[in-house]
C-alpha cells in the first residue's frame, strides 16, 4: 500500500496549477482505481459481449458508453466498479510476460493490489447524443500482451466525451490471455489446463477454452506469425462492425454473457444490448489502436470491404513492423484521415518512422488529413493503464516507470485524438481539450523530423 501511495505523491508533484481541474486521486473508499474521466459525461456504463461458439466465429468485446444518470457523483458508484483484471488468468499472463524469476514474480504478485475501472455494468445508456441523434463509435484494438481492459483509461476518457467505445479483445495469441466458449459448453481437450468452468453473467456455469499469449522472438523471422495474427485481427474488426450494425438495428445478438437462465436453441436476446439500439452512429466509425493495434487500424483502412465503413484512424505509438512484406498496404490504399500519436522512447527503432513517413508524405510534415505528434521522453507503455495499475516500486522493477507525468500523457493522447476526430467528423466537442495541448506544447514534436531521428539512431549505436 505504501508503494502505491508514494506513486500518487510523485504523480501529483508534477501537477501545474492549471491542471488541478483533473481529479488525480486514484483511491475512492477502499478501492484503488484508474483515473476518473474528465469529459461532460463522466458516468459510464459498460457491457462485456462474447459471441460465437468458438475462437474463429465469435468475438469478445467490451462496450463503454455514457450513462443516462449524470447527476450521481461518479465516486458514489465505487462498489459497483469492475476489477481491471477480468480474471486471475490475466494476472498470470502479465506476470509471465514480465519474465521475472519465480521468487521475484511471487513478490510482485504479493505487492500488487486490485485496481478497478470507474464504469458500471449494464447502466442505462444516455439517449441524447451531444452530436445529434446518435453517438460516434470508436473501435479500439489492443497491442501485444494486452487485452480489452488494458487501455481503459483512454477508452473511458474518450467515452466521457460522448463516444461509444468497442474495445476488442483479439484471440490471435497477442492478448496477455483470452478465452472463447467451448463447443456446447463442454470440452474434449485432453489438456484441461487451458479449460476452465466459470459462471456467466446470469450465474450459469459455462466452460471456456483459454488462449495463452504466443511468445515469439521479435524481429527474428516472425513476419509469417505477425501476418497471420494481422489477418485474424482484421477479421475481428470486420465482425465488430457487423456487431455494431446488429446492435444498432435491434437485431438479436447471442451474447454468452447475457443468456437467459433457460437454455434456448435459437439466438438469445440480450436486453442490455437492446438498450443501445438506435444509439450507434454507424456512419461515423473511428478505428483506434495502440502498437499492434495501430497496424490493425492501417491494414483495416486499406482493406477493400472495410475502408468505406470507417471514417478515420487514430494510431497510438504505432508498431509498423507487421505491415512489411508480404503484405504492405500502399499509402494510396489507405486514403482516410490518419493521426499518429507517438511516444518518443519507442520511436527510435530502425524502420518504424521510415514506414510511418510514407503515410504523411516524404518530407515528414503534417497535413490536414495526415498528422504525427510525438510526446517527448514518453515510453511505449505510457498510453496503457500500466502507469496507474502498478505502484512505483513495481514500475521501477519492470523498467516501466514513466518519465513524463502519466496524467499529462493521458490527457495529451486523448486530447489530440479528440480534436482530430472532431475536426474530421465536423462535430463540436462539449469540452475541448485544446487548452491542455496548448499548455504542454513543449512536450510535443509535430511531424517526423529526419534530423532528430538520425540523432537518436546515432545515440543508440
Amino acid at each position: 500500500m505504501k508503494l502505491r501511495k508514494s506513486f500518487k505523491r510523485s504523480a501529483a508533484a508534477a501537477t501545474t496549477a492549471a491542471d488541478k481541474c483533473r481529479d488525480r486521486s486514484l483511491q475512492t473508499g477502499r478501492r484503488y482505481h484508474l483515473p476518473l474521466p474528465t469529459g461532460p459525461y463522466p458516468n459510464l456504463g459498460y457491457l462485456d459481449v462474447l459471441t460465437g461458439s468458438g475462437k474463429q466465429d465469435g468475438l469478445l468485446v467490451r462496450i463503454i458508453y455514457p450513462a443516462a444518470d449524470q447527476t450521481t457523483p461518479t465516486t458514489d458508484q465505487w462498489r459497483q466498479w469492475p476489477n481491471w483484471s477480468p480474471h486471475d488468468n490475466y494476472k498470470t499472463g502479465y506476470l509471465r510476460a514480465a519474465q521475472l524469476p519465480g521468487p521475484v514474480a511471487r513478490l510482485v504478485n504479493h505487492w500488487s493490489t486490485d485496481v478497478f475501472v470507474p464504469i458500471v455494468d449494464s447502466w442505462e445508456p444516455l439517449r441524447e447524443s451531444p452530436f445529434g441523434q446518435s453517438f460516434p463509435v470508436i473501435i479500439f484494438s489492443h497491442g501485444l500482451l494486452s487485452c480489452r481492459t488494458t487501455y481503459s483509461s483512454v477508452c473511458t476518457e474518450m467515452a466521457s466525451h460522448g463516444f461509444i467505445v468497442f474495445a476488442v479483445e483479439h484471440r490471435d495469441q497477442t492478448a496477455v490471455a483470452s478465452f472463447y466458449p467451448s463447443a456446447g459448453n463442454t470440452t474434449n481437450n485432453k489438456d484441461n489446463n487451458n479449460t476452465e468452468t466459470a459462471a456467466s453473467a446470469d450465474g450459469q456455469s459455462a466452460a471456456y477454452e483459454w488462449v495463452d499469449y504466443l511468445p515469439v522472438k521479435l524481429y527474428d523471422n516472425d513476419l509469417p506469425v505477425r501476418n497471420r495474427q494481422l489477418d485474424e485481427r482484421v477479421d475481428d474488426i470486420r465482425r465488430t462492425i457487423r456487431l455494431i450494425g446488429d446492435i444498432n438495428n435491434g437485431n438479436r445478438v447471442d451474447n454468452v454473457f447475457g443468456r437467459s437462465p433457460t437454455p434456448a436453441t435459437d439466438a438469445v436476446e440480450d436486453s442490455n444490448l437492446q438498450a443501445l439500439a438506435g444509439l450507434l452512429d454507424t456512419n461515423n466509425l473511428i478505428l483506434m489502436g495502440h502498437s499492434f493495434g495501430s497496424s490493425t487500424t492501417i491494414r483495416s483502412l486499406a482493406t477493400d470491404d472495410l475502408r468505406d465503413s470507417i471514417r478515420l484512424g487514430v494510431c497510438l505509438d504505432a508498431w509498423m513492423y507487421p505491415l512489411q512484406q508480404p503484405w504492405t498496404p500502399s499509402p494510396g490504399a489507405c486514403s482516410k484521415p490518419l493521426i499518429f500519436i507517438n511516444m518518443e522512447r519507442f520511436q527510435v527503432q530502425g524502420q518504424n518512422l521510415k514506414m510511418m513517413k510514407q503515410y504523411i508524405g516524404e518530407d515528414g510534415q503534417n497535413t490536414d488529413d495526415r498528422r504525427v505528434h510525438t510526446v517527448r521522453q514518453a515510453k511505449h507503455t505510457d498510453q496503457s493503464d500500466i502507469p496507474f495499475v502498478l505502484n512505483s516500486g513495481l514500475l521501477w522493477l519492470t523498467g516501466m516507470r514513466p518519465m513524463v507525468d502519466p496524467f499529462v500523457t493521458l490527457d495529451l493522447t486523448t486530447g489530440l485524438a479528440l480534436e482530430f476526430i472532431a475536426d474530421k467528423l465536423d462535430i463540436k466537442l462539449v469540452n475541448s481539450k485544446q487548452y491542455i495541448i496548448d499548455r504542454h506544447r513543449d512536450l510535443l514534436m509535430d511531424g517526423i523530423d529526419g534530423k532528430w531521428w538520425r540523432q537518436q539512431q546515432q545515440q543508440q549505436q
